[in-house]
């Protein structure tokens, strides 16, 4: 069984059970229409950037259906709770057979993002309010598999009540329970109460970069290349406690041993500062280093969700439609990654790179493949056809900015 078929089989038996995922499970869905639950969940999941309207008429428009429109379709989804989708993205990643390990660990990258949608003062969302319109941000934590190009796991939040710390151990916390894992994080996460909480959680091992100066005692330590074992006591009346971590957040018992291994390498013209409870005998520093650098793929899959599958528009301003809207493009991405890991391209002989299949002409083609149901083989075929080189050790300025999100009567069509 296909994954394309996996998905469809999960939500064919929501359907049978859609009392669960419905707001009102005495009325809504009860009687035949022109979109069944199934046909809803499935509209979702491949929703694109386009207007509403050119959304409908794409998906809908080679049924036996008159006419829908786009209110028809607003009240359909009014009638599904957004947990159906979070749902269906835990069922689909269950069906992952055989996922790929790194020497018995799952490989995971933590970090967050921001998505935006347009201005609504009553959602729990609203940021921005300015002479451009404003805006609502989603500030998102994911837990993302490097190795096998899922999302299994995401904490959302208003962007100015976010804490990224906090969702971290939550997620963590939950997909230790099943596994072994290797969380992989950048300095977003640094911190002794992050460290020891990574430290109480069974089958949990971690791997973070830290500030040069996250304490007076590594701020003093010599540019060189070292691996050493720190611990610290945190009292009541410590100074060890940053701005951002102070004694009403500590959540543990006081006083705690907070210990952990530090290792400080050289990365081109910087150091790069870890901490880490990975053995010593296992895990060298020059290894350490080049896990670390599988982090980089986490931002690739941000890029990817907001410009490939198209996470940067929402078709709404009601917080229920544009949750469902972004977990259903988390699952979107999800079963594009698996499709994409089932296809194996060798190096051409006499070429100077080895090359990757082309993500958002696969998210393209897949898209097609679930509207007109083309053959799965067939699918394959076109996706191999659009690859690119990877160009390895290039270097770019990263140019952060904010973007506003695109207006309704502004979209592509």
């Amino acid at each position: 069984m296909n994954p394309i078929e996996k998905l469809q089989v999960i939500i064919k038996e929501m359907e049978g059970n859609k009392a669960k995922y419905v707001a009102n499970p005495q009325k809504d869905f009860s009687r035949n229409r022109k979109v069944s639950f199934y046909d809803m969940m499935w509209f979702m999941l491949f929703i694109g950037a386009n207007s509403m309207n050119e959304e409908i008429r794409r998906a809908f428009n080679d049924k036996a259906f008159s006419y829908i429109s786009e209110v028809a379709i607003s009240k359909s989804r009014s009638k599904i709770k957004a947990s159906a989708f979070e749902q269906l993205l835990r069922k689909f990643n269950d069906t992952l057979e055989n996922p790929k390990e790194y020497r018995g660990y799952r490989v995971l990258a933590v970090d967050g993002s921001d998505f935006s949608s347009l201005y609504n003062a009553n959602s729990e969302y609203a940021t921005i309010s300015n002479q451009y319109g404003g805006a609502n941000r989603m500030h998102v934590n994911f837990a993302y598999d490097l190795l096998n190009k899922n999302f299994l796991d995401c904490v959302i939040e208003a962007k100015n009540k976010a804490d990224e710390r906090k969702g971290a151990i939550k997620m963590l916390s939950s997909l230790a329970e099943s596994e072994k894992i290797l969380a992989i994080m950048d300095r977003g996460y640094d911190g002794l109460k992050v460290f020891e909480h990574c430290n109480r959680i069974e089958n949990l091992s971690y791997l973070i970069r830290i500030r040069s100066g996250m304490t007076k005692e590594i701020k003093a330590l010599p540019d060189k290349e070292l691996d050493l074992d720190l611990k610290f006591e945190i009292r009541e009346q410590s100074k060890r406690l940053t701005y951002k971590i102070k004694i009403q957040a500590w959540d543990m018992e006081l006083p705690c041993c907070v210990s952990f291994r530090l290792v400080k390498v050289k990365l081109k013209d910087k150091w790069l500062v870890l901490a880490t409870n990975l053995p010593r005998q296992e895990f060298s520093a020059r290894t350490l280093k080049s896990l670390y650098e599988k982090r980089w793929k986490i931002e690739l899959a941000f890029r990817d969700i907001k410009h490939a599958i198209g996470t940067l528009h929402f078709h709404s301003k009601k917080d229920l439609f544009n949750v469902q809207e972004f977990f259903a493009h988390l699952i979107r991405y999800n079963l594009t990654g698996r499709i994409i890991c089932q296809i194996h391209l060798a190096k051409p002989k006499n070429l100077k790179y080895r090359y990757e299949v082309n993500f958002k002409n696969a998210t393209q083609i897949i898209q097609d493949y679930c509207r007109h149901a083309l053959d799965y083989e067939e699918i394959l075929e076109q996706i191999i056809h659009y690859v690119h080189p990877l160009r390895a050790n290039r270097l770019f300025q990263r140019n952060c900015r904010y973007i506003y999100p695109v207006g309704f009567n502004y979209r592509v069509a």
